[in-house]
């Protein structure tokens, strides 16, 4: 429960790429994923993805995206451990639509590397899940403070996304990979269908959110304290 208070691709010796010309990245993005209730993810090219991000300006936590990836490597069934692409991370460009709103979010925020592990093994049909932030909690921080309070506000932000990795001592990257999100102040967080949020306790539960990240990619209903801040989910009532 959260309380609110209003490269080229090197290769010597990594064998063959599955592709020629132009896009020979070893690392293809496939997808971003879309969570299940569980917050699960299991690698299988039948998970179901997710076009377009959305996320509360108010969010405590960063947008983290779970991109999923393919190898472009070739290997013999003998050569599978050394031409697995051990991830590395993601190199991140923030493109925001409304200049003056990229304008508040510090430069840090904006192009940044982030780092998490996965292995990547070769050869068709094998696919690999990943997770990272994508925008910063710094970043959200810096546009919810501009935010007037009770002003419905909404922009638009492009990840532009590029993974790396390491075989046989080389990097290797992906393909830019691009994907939207929209920051809202009016999104997410939901009160019950009502005018205003609810004071806490409430008598019935109501939307739990996104199991991954209750503030992104789905709504939550929450309540308010007497202090002010918002309970997300919110708390319900003990029944006698």
């Amino acid at each position: 429960m959260f309380r609110l208070a209003i490269a080229s691709v090197v290769f010597s010796l990594v064998g063959c790429i599955a592709a020629d010309g132009a896009g020979d990245e070893a690392i293809y993005i496939s997808k971003a994923l879309g969570a299940n209730d569980d917050c699960t993810f299991t690698s299988s090219e039948s998970e179901a993805f997710i076009g377009h991000g959305m996320i509360t300006a108010f969010s405590p936590a960063p947008y983290v995206i779970h991109p999923q990836m393919k190898s472009r490597i070739i290997a013999e069934p003998s050569e599978m451990d050394q031409k697995t692409i051990q991830i590395r991370g993601a190199r991140v460009n923030l493109d925001f639509k409304d200049s003056e709103v990229g304008a508040l979010v510090d430069a840090k925020n904006k192009k940044f590397q982030t780092l998490f592990s996965a292995p990547l093994a070769p050869n068709s049909g094998s696919v690999t899940d990943g997770i990272f932030e994508l925008i910063p909690d710094g970043a959200l921080a810096s546009i919810a403070a501009s935010i007037p309070e009770g002003e419905v506000f909404e922009t638009e932000v492009v990840g532009k996304i590029v993974v790396f990795g390491d075989l046989a001592g080389d990097e290797v990257t992906s393909q830019e990979f691009q994907f939207p999100v929209t920051i809202c102040s009016n999104c997410v967080l939901a009160s019950f269908g009502q005018p205003d949020f609810p004071t806490c306790p409430v008598m019935a539960a109501g939307r739990q959110g996104n199991a991954c990240n209750m503030f992104q990619d789905g709504v939550v209903d929450c309540c308010r304290e007497s202090t002010g801040g918002l309970v997300c989910p919110a708390v319900v009532a003990q029944q006698n």
